[in-house]
């Protein structure tokens, strides 16, 4: 990837945030946080991943829906959720005695690809976008499933690494083989 090669209109229709592909250094950073990220969660270290957080964080999951070939596909919203949402959620499926969906622990593996990744002009944010392929494994359940999504990501340089500002996490499916959505994706 090379730098300012190719230039993508970011914010409001005059286009005045203009974001460029970004330079194979913060390209590096930004593939190793995200596969970082990756290994945090499916070893089930979630205080180290809540680490990588902005105090501002915004996580949302939704599905696509298809009513009809004649229609355009609609968002369903499945979460939507802040710091203190998701807190609450590493709180929930950290603790064996609140939480069945996670007793015994899943086994699960995140599979990132597909990175693509730009920056403003101020080149501390970046939008990227990935795509994920988690594999997941109950105890209680004979066969595992997958989930398959695109996550749209606006990650800041901040003094001491990366943080996740906003995650948009659009399944694949409009229907979840898993009988809840407790882990995070």
């Amino acid at each position: 990837m090379t730098d300012r090669v190719s230039v993508q209109a970011a914010g409001d229709a005059a286009g005045t945030e203009v974001w460029v592909r970004v330079a194979e250094p913060d390209y590096a950073d930004i593939r190793e946080f995200l596969f970082g990220e990756a290994e945090l969660l499916d070893a089930r270290r979630y205080d180290k991943w809540f680490a990588l957080l902005a105090p501002e964080i915004e996580y949302r999951v939704v599905a696509r829906v298809v009513r009809s070939s004649a229609s355009e596909p609609q968002e369903f919203l499945i979460l939507d959720d802040r710091q203190v949402d998701i807190k609450t959620r590493i709180d929930q499926i950290s603790n064996p005695k609140l939480t069945f969906a996670e007793n015994p622990a899943p086994f699960t593996r995140r599979l990132v690809s597909n990175i693509r990744a730009r920056s403003n002009s101020a080149s501390d944010l970046f939008n990227v976008e990935s795509y994920l392929l988690m594999y997941r494994k109950d105890a209680s359940v004979p066969e595992p499933y997958l989930i398959s999504a695109v996550r749209r990501d606006l990650v800041r340089r901040v003094g001491d690494g990366l943080r996740l500002v906003k995650r948009h996490i659009q399944l694949d499916q409009s229907v979840i083989a898993s009988a809840n959505l407790a882990t995070i994706l």
